[in-house]
């Protein structure tokens, strides 16, 4: 870098006339005299660049500089510029201040402008992969800037894939961590990566034989199906695959009904000659009660009252009763009735009410919606940016803008903290350090004192050299005047990004980066050295946990969807979704009618309009007019009138648009700042208004188009943009699964089955409620051959009647086979006449080992003789957890216990089969005893 220098230093010296015959010397410097250079030059009388302009006409060689361009004797230096101050070399160099800054060199020999040592620029390497650290030429500052986008990257997150830069930015695409398993809540951690977290959730394993499906340790799983369903007249069994099995059976049964009569099961039921106990009343079950008859129980089904102001209609106690539906809107400014013919009524109020805004007063009601004033936030501070939260009210953002702290004597005062802070002062400096430079604070012009005694010495005492450097120790040396050290001090380097500042090498220097994290995943934070932290709010996706959203992205800084499908593009109605239904009620809230010349824009019934803006300068040799699409206010000058020091405003036209010119009479041109729209030259910002003087940035563009099938985004030229994408989304229609976007539509993927299996509905699809399964009255099957006439019934196959297999014959046992419907006719033991209490105990009792069971007293005796055991079970009560009231019932063997006992199939109620451990009896056996009871179960 220092042979850089050199090499520029040349090319000035060369350029400045150093051709053998003269030296070039600081234009300040007085004249040589006659006399011996004092700064080590030749002998003689000639010209030093040390020293200044000899008054001899040439030099032949300079013994003591010894500065020979070439290293020969031909007497021709190379000058290098004299100086008494570092003010002296300002402006030497190549003007990179990336090289370093030249200062007045008087560390060795004459003083001369010299690269001060140390003093370029090295920008530290960026820690971030996607922006580059360099050094500024006009400046001397380091700057960063993005990288070319595409440049793999890391951004830290486990929750990304295949991360690359894009305007300086490092992101992936998303890591999908759906594992497939239901019982598992998926998530995904920054630093851990994809989690998979135990879910508690209902769920199905697949086995139709368990019920109360739940997630248990990642795993679905389920309690046994009891499937006993209590029927004597079903055999029942469980498939994994189709669950509960219940096959009829076709044992003979009693219901105990009086209004039935010759009872045998037969497809699950103890069927008989029932009674018509249709009442015609939809919210009764209808039946037949053995000992009461007709019995009409109230059901829960669905029904319609024929009310408006009822729904979820279900019959409840034999009638059919609903369920007041709620008409309230949720809106304070309508009133809410229903009419049992027409249904919810909402009219509008107008009653004082509460927008939940703090930057409205006086809130009423209009037109069915809640609004109020526009609070004033207008604080008359120039540096701070007035604007209103509707949470928290009017606020007070401190600005950077231009201003002035009402010194004179400082220049380029800013905006700093919500304050004007000065700025640098006016120095005054007219490089004559005999004289004492001062600003006039009243007037602001310069002043210049003489110094008594000054021009010998050099300086007199350190304060006369100190320079406003924080990071240099300025002394004063005898016979060698000012001499700067660096000091290691603290310091503030001004740079709000920094954490720890201190001098350096006559520079301050700041350490450790401000991290800026405000835990806002709606904002991307970085640090400006200007302005210290910022949080640009970025349009990440995220999730705002309303259900009445959709697609929804950061906004902002805050995480917001849009509204389902409920704007209508109008900012003067108030668009709201409640249960699916979009409602759009007229507002009063403040608007832009696109005028630029109207002012305080608000709505009213449904349109935005504004009061006209007030372009008079109060200037009567001016013609005020103002700009629609601008909003800039105009002044034309009026032949012929005059005042003041101009002639109109035209001759005050500062060409800013953001402060109204004008010409007072009397004292001149005006410059008043004003809050007119303006344009910040960021396609990316809408409503930019002037502040201070200046175009202020509005608030982001809203790009989103509502649309979930495009990624939207904002160029800073051109605007808005929008890219087809191809996420999934949801067209609307329940038919259609797996929707999926293309050419930026949502298209609706395969529609789903809605087939249900079940032969007693009719299957079909509605856009809005998806598959639907209607019940119906057609002909099935419920898998038994021995019925006939099966038809659907609530959704489900019943049987139609039982097969006759009747032969009329007493001796045989009917029956029907479930599968094939074959009648069977098994001839009945010994039948050709009432069998005998003999022939019972002999065969069943003895032949079974119940006397073994029942021994020979106490309880149920059947031991001891024929005698003590007909004695024991005839007419005899049984015990009352059993079926049967007693044991044996003459004429009834259903009411028989001692049958119910010994038959397969039977419901006992109490004990075991007969005989215990291997029961039931065979069924010819059962029959003897049933033929027998029906004889009149005698002795």
């Amino acid at each position: 870098m220092v042979r850089a220098w050199l090499g520029v230093l040349l090319l000035l010296l060369v350029a400045a006339g150093c051709d053998g015959t003269s030296n070039v010397a600081a234009a300040s410097k007085p004249s040589d005299t006659a006399q011996a250079d004092s700064g080590g030059g030749d002998a003689s009388t000639t010209k030093d660049a040390a020293a200044g302009v000899d008054t001899v006409a040439d030099d032949t060689a300079d013994t003591a500089a010894g500065e020979d361009a070439a290293g020969d004797s031909t007497g021709q230096d190379v000058v290098v510029p004299g100086c008494t101050s570092d003010s002296d070399c300002a402006g030497k160099g190549d003007g990179d201040l990336c090289n370093g800054v030249w200062f007045c060199d008087t560390s060795s020999g004459p003083a001369k402008c010299a690269p001060k040592p140390n003093s370029e620029v090295s920008c530290p390497a960026s820690k971030d992969a996607c922006l580059k650290n360099q050094c500024e030429p006009k400046t001397g500052a380091c700057a960063s800037s993005p990288v070319a986008d595409g440049l793999a990257c890391d951004d830290g997150s486990q929750c990304t894939s295949a991360d690359q830069c894009a305007s300086g930015k490092c992101g992936g695409s998303a890591v999908d961590c759906d594992d497939k398993n239901g019982c598992t809540a998926d998530s995904c951690d920054a630093a851990k990566g994809c989690l998979h977290s135990d879910a508690t959730a209902a769920c199905d394993d697949g086995n139709a034989c368990t019920t109360g499906d739940a997630c248990l340790a990642a795993a679905c799983t389920g309690t046994t199906a009891d499937c006993d369903d209590k029927n004597p007249c079903t055999d029942d069994s469980c498939d994994k695959t189709s669950g509960c099995a219940h096959l009829p059976n076709t044992v003979t049964c009693s219901d105990d009904n009086a209004c039935t009569g010759g009872d045998q099961c037969g497809s699950g039921l103890c069927l008989g000659q029932a009674s018509d106990c249709d009442d015609k009343n939809p919210c009764t079950d209808d039946s037949c009660d053995p000992k009461t008859g007709c019995v009409h129980s109230g059901n829960a089904v669905v029904c319609s009252d024929g009310d408006a102001c009822t729904n979820e209609d279900t019959c409840k106690g034999g009638a059919c009763t609903g369920t007041a539906v709620s008409c309230d809107d949720k809106n304070p400014c309508t009133k809410d009735t229903c009419d049992p013919k027409s249904g919810c009524t909402h009219l509008n109020t107008a009653d004082a009410c509460d927008d939940g805004s703090k930057c409205t007063a006086e809130d009423t009601c209009k037109d069915g919606a809640c609004a109020g004033t526009a609070v004033v936030c207008d604080d008359k501070n120039p540096c701070t940016d007035d604007a209103c939260d509707s949470a928290k009210g009017c606020t007070e953002t401190a600005n950077t803008a231009t201003c002035s702290d009402g010194n004179p004597c400082t220049v380029g005062d800013g905006c700093s903290g919500g304050k004007c802070a000065a700025g640098e002062m006016n120095g005054c400096s007219d490089q004559n350090d005999c004289t004492a430079d001062s600003c006039n604070a009243t007037t602001g012009l310069c002043e210049h004192e003489a110094i008594s005694g000054c021009g010998t010495p050099l300086c007199k005492t350190d304060a006369e050299c100190a320079d406003t450097n924080p990071c240099t120790v300025d002394t004063c040396v005898n016979g060698k005047g000012c001499q700067q050290s660096f000091s290691t001090a603290t310091c503030d380097d001004n740079n709000p990004c920094t954490l720890v500042d201190a001098c350096k090498d006559g520079s301050c220097v700041g350490t450790g980066a401000n991290k800026c994290d405000d835990g806002n995943p709606c904002t991307d934070d970085s640090c400006s050295s200007q302005t210290g932290c910022v949080h640009a709010n970025n349009t990440a996706a995220c999730d705002d946990g309303v259900a009445c959203t959709k697609s929804d992205a950061c906004a902002g800084g805050k995480c917001a969807g849009a509204a389902l499908d409920c704007d209508d593009s109008n900012p003067c109605t108030t668009d709201a979704c409640s249960g699916g239904v979009c409602g759009h009620s007229n507002n009063t809230a403040a608007c832009d009618d696109k005028n630029a010349c109207t002012e305080n824009d608000a709505c009213a019934s449904g349109l935005c309009g504004g009061a006209a803006k007030n372009c008079n300068d109060n200037d009567a040799c001016t013609a005020d007019s103002c700009s629609s699409s601008t909003g800039a206010c105009t002044h034309a000058p009026i032949a012929g009138c005059t005042g003041g020091t101009c002639a109109g405003a035209g001759d005050c036209n500062d060409n800013n648009p953001c402060t109204d010119d004008s010409c007072v009479a009397g004292s001149g041109c005006k410059h008043a700042n004003n809050t007119a729209a303006c344009s910040d030259g960021n396609a990316c910002t809408t409503g930019d208004v002037c502040a201070a003087g200046s175009c202020s940035a509005g608030a982001a563009a809203n790009c989103d188009d509502s649309n979930p099938c495009t990624t939207d985004a904002c160029d800073k030229s051109t605007g808005c943009t929008k890219a087809n994408n191809t996420a999934a989304c949801n067209d609307g229609n329940a038919c259609t699964l797996t929707d999926t976007c293309a050419s930026g539509l949502c298209a609706g993927g395969p529609a789903p089955s809605c087939d249900d299996g079940n032969a007693c509905t009719t299957d079909a699809c509605d856009k809005t409620a998806g598959c639907i399964h209607s019940n119906n009255t057609g002909s099935c099957s419920d898998g038994n051959a021995c019925t006939t006439s099966d038809a659907c019934t609530g959704g489900s196959c019943k049987a139609g009647s039982a097969k006759n297999c009747d032969d009329g014959d007493a001796c045989t046992t009917d029956a029907c086979d479930s599968t094939s419907g074959a009648c069977t006719h098994a001839a009945i033991s010994g039948c050709g006449g009432t069998p005998t209490w003999a022939q019972v105990y002999t065969k069943v009792i003895q032949g079974y080992g119940c006397a073994g069971c029942h021994g020979g007293s106490g309880g149920l005796s059947l031991g001891s003789t024929s005698d003590s055991a007909y004695a024991a079970l005839v007419n005899m009560p049984a015990k009352a957890t059993c079926a049967a009231p007693v044991y044996v019932k003459p004429g009834n063997p259903a009411a028989s216990q001692f049958y119910l006992k010994i038959t397969p199939g039977a419901v006992l109620g109490c004990g075991n089969y007969m005989p215990n451990g291997s029961g039931p009896a065979s069924q010819a056996d059962s029959d003897l005893v049933k033929a027998w009871i029906l004889g009149g179960a005698l002795k």
